[in-house]
């Protein structure tokens, strides 16, 4: 399966945002005072590093992830 190019062009978009949102996180979770908001944004870190490891390999390999 190959992706066209307004698939490609939005896959980027979406790793373009996600990276945005993460390094907000990161600069937020230095601030937050509150232990149970610190661990929520520390959970959607991680998995939002797994998603745009994910989102890369995509690109890299259209044909599928692995």
């Amino acid at each position: 399966m190959d992706l066209g190019m307004h698939e490609a062009i939005e896959l980027h978009e979406v790793l373009t945002f996600k990276t945005l949102c993460t390094a907000k996180n990161r600069m937020t979770q230095g601030i937050v005072d509150d232990e149970s908001l610190r661990r929520l944004i520390t959970e959607d870190l991680e998995r939002s590093s797994k998603h745009i490891d994910e989102l890369k390999r995509f690109l890299v390999n259209p044909g599928g992830v692995q």
